[in-house]
């Protein structure tokens, strides 16, 4: 592959994982505090077993990524899940324009994003969005830090792994762990 490519490959891989990085710890959170703050009569096991994996699931493979690949986590890649944000909050607005209807015949994809009833909760809602997004990146540029110290203080040429590092010279250093 060329550098150009190679490049272009990075670009992409560093949008999907800053996107569903970022939006599994904000969906995580929200649905965390959704499911211990609504009773329920007596969840079963089975019930108990499909809501702790799709909350801790995701999760986890977010964290083993960071910790076990190389990619790089930089603070300026939250423009990447902002950018979905405004998309999505550019369609919701249309759909409501257009007089889109969800399953349940209402006006608003979700009650919280209802810009034509009750714009000061969407605002808020967009507002929350916004700086949950903000503090999850800063949260996953921390670990991204955490496990670059990890590996300076474990290799002797730690001075090779800053975050200055191509995404070529990334991949030639993952060949070489590898290859050890």
């Amino acid at each position: 592959m060329s550098i150009k490519s190679d490049k272009f490959r990075y670009q992409i891989q560093w949008f999907l994982f800053n996107v569903s990085a970022v939006n599994c710890i904000i969906v995580s959170i929200v649905q965390w505090r959704y499911w211990f703050h609504t009773e329920f009569e007596e969840p079963d096991a089975v019930a108990n077993l499909f809501v702790v994996s799709n909350l801790d699931l995701p999760i986890a493979v977010c964290l083993i990524d960071i910790f076990l690949t190389l990619i790089v986590v930089r603070f300026v890649h939250v423009v990447y899940p902002l950018s979905c944000l405004i998309v999505y909050l550019l369609f919701t607005i249309i759909y409501l324009a257009a007089g889109g209807k969800n399953s349940l015949r209402n006006f608003s994809i979700f009650p919280f994003l209802d810009f034509k009833n009750q714009p000061g909760l969407a605002a808020a809602t967009t507002v929350g969005a916004t700086f949950a997004a903000l503090l999850a990146q800063a949260t996953l540029k921390g670990l991204y830090a955490l496990r670059v110290r990890c590996m300076d203080s474990k290799r002797t040429d730690a001075a090779h792994l800053t975050e200055e590092m191509s995404p070529v010279e990334l991949e030639s250093l993952a060949a070489d762990f590898r290859a050890v």
